[in-house]
């Protein structure tokens, strides 16, 4: 399983240094615009894995993204070591009850991993829906424009007032509001920011 320790993976300097670095290593033009989230969170240390879909044109171009990238299955996958990266791939495809270790490696809370394996994996989306409603939009836990590419975690949480997810959402805004990188980059943190800043909406 993922080390916990990979949530704190970088020193904040470093971890800016390493954003502005690699963000571009990854072409997001034809991936889908959540892959943003999963991949800011992964390259500031919040994330310790991701996956997500092939683009349907199958160009996937990485370049000198941090740690290992596998394609498996029309899934593309991305972790920190090699032999969590593969663990990652057989997990997913597992015909067996898999919620609670799959989440745990992506580096969701617990209180939400047991949620989601409570429930199943197919009612994932029933659930994510009947969260959005309940939750106040532009508050730190909306998630209803996370397939855009604007949210700040990238899970369901457990219930509106999750404090595991409250402290990742807002480790990761506090992180995006210092840090700088290419204007691709800078484009994408700057919508995010402008989402979720607005006090008069914001309920924290």
């Amino acid at each position: 399983m993922l080390s916990k320790s990979s949530t704190s993976y970088y020193e904040m300097d470093e971890t800016i240094r390493k954003v502005m670095e690699h963000w571009d290593a990854l072409d997001l033009r034809e991936l889908p615009k959540s892959v943003m989230v999963d991949y800011g969170r992964y390259l500031f240390g919040y994330k310790p894995a991701l996956r997500f879909c092939c683009p349907p044109t199958g160009n996937f171009v990485s370049i000198n993204v941090p740690g290992f990238v596998k394609v498996f299955k029309g899934m593309i996958y991305i972790a920190r070591d090699h032999f969590n990266l593969n663990l990652l791939a057989e997990v997913d495809n597992s015909i067996l009850p898999h919620e609670t270790l799959f989440g745990e490696m992506l580096g969701y809370p617990k209180c939400c991993v047991e949620k989601i394996a409570s429930l199943g994996e197919i009612f994932i989306d029933p659930y994510n829906h009947v969260f959005n409603k309940k939750v106040k939009k532009h508050s730190l836990l909306d998630i209803s424009q996370y397939c855009n590419g604007v949210a700040l975690i990238s899970h369901v949480p457990c219930s509106i007032s999750c404090q595991a997810s409250l402290q990742q959402a807002n480790q990761f805004y506090i992180s995006l509001k210092s840090a700088s990188g290419s204007q691709s980059f800078c484009s994408w943190r700057d919508n995010v920011i402008c989402y979720f800043s607005d006090k008069s909406k914001n309920t924290r």
